[in-house]
């Protein structure tokens, strides 16, 4: 409160004010602090410009740039006021001052950002003092001003607030000016240089310090607020700088320890939460002063750059993090530690398949499933799996605990003998480089029991001869072996070794069908494995006995074909019943037997006992089509004996008669609904090839056709159309000529009784032909569709009688039919496409024409405009056409298309006696004369010629250029108009003409002589020419105006105004007869010889008739004028300044002054100029005055001349 009271003091007792720096960059912008302070500075007059980038709005230019920036501290309005003077105290001149104010911003880095858009205020007036307003501003926002310096002159600027303390006014952020900012332990220099200043005054937290001079040194902590005041010579306090100093704490980053990470999915990256080490960097210091960032490099961690955020993922194994803890009062104020993310792969423990053995002695006992030794070694590569051994450790243990563990010396390290069965074993597998990183997995040790056999059973087979070998299945043993024969494994072998070897090169593998070694009785081993594995062996007696069944003993059984269940019944295939043969083959042995009785398409499965026919009383002979043996074979079920074995049945099927195709019986009639039909005639179709005897019978259903129900006997007529009729084949084998029910027979014969309806005709109108002789030759097909009306698929023949007709001599041509008789009458034959036919009549008619002239004469006219067009008469030509005949007679039209014509439609012409052709010169139009009394028409083409007048191509107008005298001239230019003579573009061979004086072709006032396409006239005036086309007479005039034109005969321009004149004035003066133009530069003309408003420099007038025959150019004029600006950087325009066309007045002196009058240059009115520079110096950019003492040259008089002129850089 007492510095607050201090500088008020100050302020009021001495009205001092801060003379601050101002910097020339937005790059190196100040900062500005209003309040009760206001911003003075030097100005900037070294003629620099503001940087290119920023949009500069309302500023013109930007001379003399100087940038700040301020700060909002409390939201609010904020009014300023900005001034230029001369003095320092701003009693002096006041000079031109602008600015432009952008916001708001965040921060000061903003540049390349400065727009339209962001533009708060702006001024480019000429004023000294100007005003602005920043409204609603808000606390924190940041506004850059840019304030330039238009005048140029040395001076002063400053800046103040006006509603500083005033009610909802805003007030800005004055710690950005001199706030500074350290680390505890940091030794720093206070620089307070003031421009002009010859001693200091320091102070620290007001009490007054030792030091004089500019700078402060070896300022330390603690915090203070320190003061230099400046003095000048006359010990002045010319400015007052405060620092406020703050040291801030340096954290301490506590170290972290690496982290070690297992893998969860072993692709080396990992998810962290940076933020959970915080605790740990942090220590007992307060979270709430410091802030903790990490980074993946140590320059960024030390810029504090590219913080890495939660959750992180690693992007290298192993990664360095560097952490950051900052104080938050001073982010310069760090440290920094650093610590490693390390990530081991995580085995994957593969459950290996549970360690199964054989039972086994080895304690004694084989069947107790323990004392069973396993070496737990051999399932390592199951747990590893793709995993390598080099990577991993794989340890046993008895107990889960143990495994989890992983404690050395708790494993399994030999092999293990089971004391219960399953037993559990416990796997461990870890990361050798991290044995944190580990899984662990169980399998269990099994000990399979041993299966449980017969040791020898004997089988017995049937001999099939007499030499005491059979074949036997040996799998008949298994279930004698072993109660659990479905679901063990049995091989057989030679020897006992063989079967406790087990290998399949020593396997018996026609196990099925395996004869016996030895005959009559011999033994084979069998070895039974369990699915486990675990095996036992067995012998098997084979023992051969006698059939008993007699070699004589056989059953027949006969089928007929039939598709009853396959669909074919030639395929020799049918089902048989011969159950009954069990009865009769039981009787060949003694009763009181406990026998079966099976059967066996092969001797091979009846010996082996496999695929027996599972039912007799339905049994297919698939496997033999026709004829099929049948094997018996007879068991003992008391002794497990064979005693009968043999083929003892026949099977036989017998073929049906063929199902020969029979064609449709197809018949024709009026009604195409009812026939009658012989059916018999069909008996050959049905017998075709076959020779043996056939009973055929015809019936209307199959149902009856299968029981021989209801055949049809004689004539017979359909029921429905079409109608299928169903044929019995059987085959009368005992030659009786009845049906006996062990003869086979088909019915799968039939076809179709179908009656077609002849083709209905309708009666045709007579063809009528207009001809003009009686041998016409007709269409006859003309009438097709009427007849047949419109039944496409009817076909017709024409026939010129009956006989013709019955003889088939149908007329070969019918399109073109040469009629000999006015009247005829031809039959018409119409067949359809199911082959039946109809008759009926055409009759012909030909009726002769008229005798007319068919070429009438061309009717021609002559057109007026030559487009090609005129009206006709079109009846002029009814009488040639008639020919002498009786106009009441005929009914005659006319038509533009002869398709109307013909057609004789109400397209006809309607004004005959006025009609304009429709087609450009030559028309065909056409004539129907059709007479009252027939149909007999004629169409008859006329010509229309319409012949065209002469085309003269003469020009509206030509020119006669004109002497004073009125006398011809050739032009000089070329002319706008054209000249004579007058040419017609005709051909005097084709074309005759007149040539007369006047608009009109009077006789009066005809050329003599003049009888060419061209003419040449020696005067003005209107001219007529007639043109006569030679060949058709047709003839047409033309008129043209030849007009004249007066060149020039000598001109005169001058400069009517004097030197240096706000509006210099070119007059020009032509002597000549004709109306002229005007121009400076012989491209732009004008009907005025003034010329008005030109800029300095030379010019040359060009003066021309009307029509061009002839311009003249004057002499050359000079305008005297100065250039108003000139730019002397070396770029070849506008590097030096003088007067323009001041060379062409003699004794000219011009001098160039600045703007206090200080002579700077003489320069030569014919040299180059002056070059903007003064003793070498180039001079900057400003407005710059000049005399000019010259002989005015409308009047000679001595003048002098002032103005002034800029000079831009």
């Amino acid at each position: 409160m007492k510095l607050k009271l201090y500088y008020f003091l100050v302020l009021v007792t001495f009205f001092i004010t801060n003379i601050n720096a101002q910097s020339s960059t937005c790059a190196t912008i100040e900062p500005f602090c209003a309040g009760d302070s206001t911003l003075v500075f030097p100005n900037t007059s070294n003629g620099t410009s503001a940087e290119a980038g920023p949009n500069y709005g309302c500023l013109g230019t930007q001379p003399n740039p100087a940038w700040f920036f301020l700060q909002i501290d409390q939201a609010g309005t904020l009014n300023f006021q900005l001034e230029q003077n001369t003095n320092q105290d701003f009693t002096g001149a006041g000079l031109d001052v602008d600015f432009i104010a952008y916001g708001p911003f965040t921060n000061t880095d903003v540049c390349n950002n400065l727009t339209a858009a962001n533009t708060v205020a702006c001024s480019f007036s000429a004023a000294a003092i100007e005003n602005f307003s920043i409204n609603n501003a808000q606390a924190g926002e940041i506004y850059i001003v840019l304030i330039t310096n238009f005048n140029g002159s040395p001076g002063f600027i400053r800046l103040g607030q006006t509603n500083a303390n005033q009610a909802d006014a805003g007030a800005t952020d004055c710690s950005i000016l001199n706030d500074v900012n350290a680390c505890e332990g940091d030794i720093i220099s206070l620089d307070a240089t003031t421009n002009n200043a010859v001693r200091y005054e320091w102070t620290r937290d007001g009490v007054i310090i030792a030091e004089t001079g500019p700078i402060l040194n070896n300022v330390t902590a603690p915090n203070a607020l320190y003061v230099s005041t400046a003095f000048n010579a006359m010990d002045d306090i010319i400015l007052m700088n405060e620092f406020d100093v703050i040291f801030s704490e340096i954290p301490i980053a506590n170290s972290v320890n690496d982290v070690l990470v297992c893998d969860d999915n072993n692709d080396d990256f990992s998810s962290f939460d940076l933020e959970s080490f915080n605790a740990q960097i942090l220590g007992t210091q307060d979270s709430t002063l410091f802030t903790i960032t990490y980074h993946v490099s140590d320059i960024d961690a030390n810029m504090g750059d590219n913080p890495i955020n939660s959750p992180f993922i690693n992007t290298t194994n192993p990664q360095t993090i560097y952490v950051r803890i900052e104080n938050n009062a001073n982010t310069n104020c760090f440290s920094i530690t650093s610590f490693d993310i390390i990530i081991f792969d995580s085995p994957t423990a593969n459950q290996p398949t549970p360690f199964a053995l054989c039972d086994d002695d080895d304690d004694g006992d084989d069947t107790n499933g323990i004392g069973v030794t396993f070496d737990l070694t051999t399932k390592t590569n199951e747990v590893l799996g793709a995993q390598a051994a080099i990577d991993f450790n794989v340890t046993y243990y008895l107990t889960q605990a143990d495994a989890d563990a992983g404690i050395v010396g708790t494993e399994i390290t030999t092999p293990v003998v089971n004391n219960v069965n399953p037993q559990t074993i416990y796997v461990r597998i870890e990361n050798v480089l991290n044995t944190t990183c580990f899984e662990t997995t169980t399998f269990d040790l099994e000990v399979n029991p041993l299966p449980t056999v017969v040791p020898i059973v004997d089988l017995r087979q049937c001999d099939d001869d007499t030499d005491g070998i059979s074949l036997f299945n040996l799998t008949e043993a298994n279930s004698l072996i072993s109660t659990n024969a479905n679901n063990e494994n049995f091989t057989y072998y030679l020897t006992l070794a063989d079967a406790e070897g087990g290998l399949a090169v020593d396997q018996i593998n026609n196990f099925i069908n395996y004869p016996n070694p030895t005959p009559l009785n011999s033994s084979v081993f069998v070895r039974i494995e369990t699915l486990e594995g675990c095996f036992r062996t067995s012998q098997i007696n084979l023992i051969v006995g006698a059939t008993q069944i007699p070699t004589a003993f056989n059953l027949n059984f006969e089928e007929c074909d039939n598709a009853l269940i396959d669909g074919d019944n030639t395929n020799g295939v049918a089902a048989f019943d011969f159950s009954n043969a069990t009865t009769q083959i039981l009787n060949l042995f003694p009763v009181g037997q406990n026998l079966t009785v099976t059967y066996y398409e092969n001797q091979a499965d009846a010996l082996a006992e496999i695929n027996a026919i599972p039912d007799i009383s339905n049994h297919r002979n698939d496997a033999s089509p026709f004829i099929q043996n049948i094997y018996v074979r007879v068991d003992s079920d008391d002794i497990n004996a064979c005693l009968g074995l043999g083929q003892h049945i026949t099977l036989t099927v017998n073929p049906l008669p063929l199902a020969n195709p029979l064609t449709d019986f197809v018949l024709c009639s009026d009604d195409g609904i009812n026939a009658t039909f012989d059916l018999t005639t069909k008996d050959i179709e049905v017998i075709g090839t076959q020779t043996e005897a056939l009973l055929i019978s015809y019936h209307t259903s199959l149902d009856d056709a299968i029981n021989n129900n209801a055949p049809i006997i004689g004539q017979y007529i359909n029921t429905s159309n079409p109608q299928t009729i169903f044929v019995r084949s059987q085959f009368d084998n005992n030659g009786n000529g009845i049906s006996d029910p062990d003869e086979c027979f088909n019915t799968d014969i039939n076809f179709q009784l179908i009656v077609n309806q002849n083709p209905i005709l309708f009666a045709p109108d007579p063809i009528v032909i207009c001809s003009d002789q009686t041998e016409t030759t007709y269409d006859l097909t003309i009438r097709a569709d009427q007849i047949i009306g419109g039944d496409t698929s009817i076909g017709l023949a024409y026939f010129e009688s009956q006989q013709d007709l019955d003889n088939n001599n149908f007329i070969a041509t019918p399109t073109t039919y040469l009629n000999t008789m006015l009247t005829r009458d031809v039959l018409v034959l119409a067949t359809g496409t199911n082959g039946c036919f109809s008759t009926t009549t055409l009759s012909l008619e030909t009726i002769l024409f008229p005798d007319l002239n068919l070429t009438p004469d061309v009717i021609e006219e002559c057109e007026v405009d030559n487009n090609g067009f005129d009206e006709f008469d079109i009846t002029r030509r009814e009488n040639e056409i008639l020919n002498g005949l009786d106009r009441t007679d005929f009914i005659i039209t006319y038509y533009e298309s002869e398709a109307d014509a013909i057609e004789g439609n109400s397209n006809n012409i309607q004004n005959i006696t006025n009609f304009e052709n429709t087609q450009a010169v030559t028309q065909t139009i056409y004539v129907r004369v059709i007479p009252v009394n027939t149909p007999c028409f004629r169409v008859i083409p006329l010509t229309l010629i319409v012949n065209p007048v002469p085309e003269i191509a003469i020009e509206d107008e030509y020119v006669l250029c004109l002497s004073p005298n009125n006398t011809s001239i050739p032009p000089v230019l070329t002319t706008f108009l054209p000249n004579p003579p007058i040419d017609t573009q005709l051909n005097s061979a084709e074309y005759t003409f007149e040539w007369f004086r006047g608009a009109v072709a009077d006789p009066l006032n005809i050329i003599t002589g003049e009888i060419g396409p061209t003419f040449t006239p020696d005067a003005i005036g209107q001219y007529t020419v007639v043109a006569t086309d030679i060949v058709s007479g047709c003839t047409i005039p033309a008129t043209t105006n030849v007009i004249g034109s007066f060149p020039p005969e000598s001109i005169t321009a001058e400069v009517i105004t004097d030197a240096f004149s706000d509006n210099d004035i070119i007059e020009v003066t032509v002597i000549g007869n004709g109306e002229y133009e005007f121009s400076l530069d012989g491209i732009t003309w004008q009907s005025s010889p003034r010329f008005e408003n030109l800029e300095f420099g030379e010019y040359m007038v060009f003066v021309r008739d009307l029509l061009n025959c002839n311009s003249l150019v004057s002499n050359t004029v000079i305008i005297v004028d100065f250039p108003r600006f000139f730019t002397p950087n070396g770029d070849g325009t506008n590097d030096t300044w003088n007067i323009r066309g001041i060379s062409e007045i003699p004794n000219s002196d011009i001098f160039i002054y600045d703007r206090y009058g200080k002579l700077l240059k003489q320069i030569n009115p014919n040299g180059l100029g002056w070059d903007g520079t003064f003793n070498g110096e180039e001079l900057p950019t400003n407005d710059y005055w000049f005399t000019i003492d010259f002989n005015e040259p409308s009047d000679g008089v001595r003048k002098q001349f002032k103005a002034h002129f800029t000079l831009k850089r």
